[in-house]
């Protein structure tokens, strides 16, 4: 996983490489096709029913030693805020996040 530091930098990088127009396009794109798929239900449905066989599947397994770091029925939670949060705007969400979500 990239450290904040480092992600800070990469995100740099890309915006000087690209310009600061199409990076923020770029961004509106990874919204706007996260909010197109997660508008569609039956997309939804699939990847909460991918989750929950993938759980099952895991812990049928004799190979399995580790343990569930989130349990599935908290991501399924996830992908449906996700789902919810794709009815509002990319800037909205941004906009919201810069004023209430604390990053550390």
């Amino acid at each position: 996983m990239i450290n904040r530091r480092h992600a800070l930098h990469g995100l740099e990088k890309l915006e000087d490489t690209y310009g600061s127009v199409a990076f923020r396009m770029g961004l509106t794109v990874l919204f706007d096709w996260g909010q197109r798929t997660l508008a569609d239900n039956e997309k939804v449905d699939s990847f909460i029913n991918d989750i929950k066989r993938e759980s099952e599947e895991r812990e049928v397994s004799a190979d399995s030693s580790g343990k569930m770091i989130i349990a599935p029925a908290f991501q399924c939670e996830v992908v449906r805020c996700a789902a919810a949060l794709a009815e509002f705007s990319v800037w909205d969400v941004l906009a919201y996040v810069k004023k209430h979500v604390h990053v550390e």
